[in-house]
């Protein structure tokens, strides 16, 4: 009987799993803020992998100058900085 069920239960746990993974559901739950569209994902992830690199660069070079800082207090200063430079806007 149980291998009778088992490919029934599968199906019911990939349908169950298809329908909590979608961008829209994703979004609605505040995962993701925006959903992506396919042909835009590459430069999307070029991009933001090229800022977060950055950003440890930074943090390396704010640690250098003074190594009492704790990593939150960086990320809080460079969220600063570019709240000061950039606006609320980007």
């Amino acid at each position: 009987r149980e291998e009778l069920l088992l490919p029934i239960y599968y199906q019911v746990a990939v349908h169950f799993a298809d329908l909590h993974d979608t961008p829209g559901r994703m979004q609605e739950k505040g995962v993701i803020t925006d959903i992506l569209e396919w042909k835009n994902a590459r430069s999307f992830l070029y991009w933001r992998l090229r800022r977060l690199l950055l950003e440890e660069m930074v943090k390396v070079e704010v640690l250098k100058a003074n190594s009492e800082l704790s990593h939150i207090h960086i990320q809080s200063m460079l969220r600063r900085w570019f709240m000061e430079t950039e606006g609320a806007a980007k």
